[in-house]
């Protein structure tokens, strides 16, 4: 197979994929958590849902690669407002799974006969935390499908979607600029789609 963001450049609106994937990110979050495990993660993890240090790198990334996001299509008030708005996001970080850790459009693989996801690469991210982080991947299906992908997921509380709009809008903040220095097509248009869609479902948000 390939790269997803070699596979396609449209959003995915396929419930099959959808629910394949979900069902691999349920079976991976539902295995028990032992502690033991805890004290061999290499590197402290807890910034991902460090409110406030995420929140600074947006703000540092969209000041240093202002041309990148305006190139892409975004205005400056635009991502400052909902930047500001995920500066109010708290987590009790209650859940605990062990994740991937670095799910995005490279990291899943895809059969292009029958466009189904056949695997998960670069688990050198791999920790233990919130089961949210993980399911940031769902910004890569259309609203309708993202429905579908967390209904086959199930237990989705209103935490989990925060975690997962949240880790979503600040990984393609960094991604974006990424993608535009590595100046591959396929990538920025990646980082374009899935920013968009992390940002209208911010919106959605009860705040």
């Amino acid at each position: 197979g390939l790269p997803l963001c070699d596979a396609t450049i449209s959003l995915i609106d396929n419930v099959d994929f959808a629910v394949k994937l979900a069902t691999w990110l349920n079976e991976l979050h539902s295995l028990e958590v032992n502690d033991e495990h805890i004290s061999l993660i290499k590197g402290d993890q807890s910034w991902r849902l460090d409110v406030d240090h995420r929140v600074a790198r947006c703000h540092e990334n969209l000041t240093h690669y202002q041309e990148y996001f305006l190139q892409a299509g975004f205005k400056n008030k635009q991502l400052i407002d909902l930047i500001e708005k995920l500066s109010s996001f708290k987590f009790r970080s209650l859940n605990k799974s062990y994740l991937h850790g670095d799910l995005y459009c490279r990291h899943v693989i895809v059969d292009t006969k029958y466009f189904l996801p056949t695997g998960l690469i670069d688990w050198g991210d791999v920790h233990i935390s919130h089961p949210g982080i993980d399911l940031a991947i769902g910004m890569i299906f259309t609203r309708p499908t993202l429905e579908r992908f967390l209904n086959a997921y199930g237990n989705v509380d209103e935490e989990l979607i925060y975690v997962m709009v949240f880790h979503s809008f600040c990984h393609s903040m960094s991604f974006l600029p990424y993608a535009f220095q590595q100046n591959k097509k396929p990538l920025k248009q990646w980082a374009v789609l899935v920013l968009q869609r992390a940002m209208e479902e911010i919106k959605t948000l009860d705040m």
